[in-house]
C-alpha cells in the first residue's frame, strides 16, 4: 500500500491510461484521500470525450480485516454511483458524491465537499 501523496507522476498517468483505454464503461479508483481532488480533476479532463463513469474514493482508515474503517460506507457509495450516475468523473465522500475540484479532506481524513453540495443518488433514482 502506498500513500497517495507519494504517488509518482508515471503512476498517475498509468491510472489515467488504464481508465481511458479499458473497454469497460465503469471505472472505480481506490486511492488515498490526500490527492483525491487533484487526481479527480486530472481524470475528468482525460475522460471528457469518453462515455464512462469513473469514481475515485478513499477512506480515513484502510479496509484491513475487521479493523474499524469508514471504507465499506465509501465503497458502497462508490458502487452505487457507478450504477446510477451519468457519464463523468466523481468522488465518493463521507456525505455523498462530489464533483472533481470540489473535494476537501478534513483533518481527520473525511472526504467532504468544499461547498457542501453533494449529488444525491436518491434524487437520481426517483427520476
Amino acid at each position: 500500500m502506498k500513500n497517495s501523496g507519494d504517488l509518482e507522476r508515471q503512476e498517475i498517468e498509468r491510472m489515467i491510461e488504464l481508465a481511458r483505454n479499458r473497454l469497460q464503461k465503469k471505472v472505480l479508483v481506490a486511492q488515498g484521500t490526500g490527492t483525491l481532488n487533484d487526481n479527480s480533476v486530472e481524470l475528468e479532463k482525460a475522460l471528457q470525450h469518453y462515455d464512462k463513469v469513473a469514481i475515485l474514493f478513499g477512506s480515513e482508515a484502510p479496509l484491513v480485516g475487521v479493523t474499524p474503517s469508514d471504507a465499506p460506507l465509501i465503497l458502497g457509495r462508490a458502487f452505487s454511483g457507478l450504477e446510477l450516475l451519468p457519464s463523468g468523473v466523481y468522488v465518493a465522500g463521507h456525505r455523498g458524491i462530489i464533483k472533481p475540484g470540489n473535494v476537501k479532506v478534513s483533518e481527520n481524513g473525511q472526504v467532504l465537499s468544499i461547498s457542501n453540495s453533494y449529488i444525491s443518488l436518491t434524487d437520481i433514482v426517483k427520476r
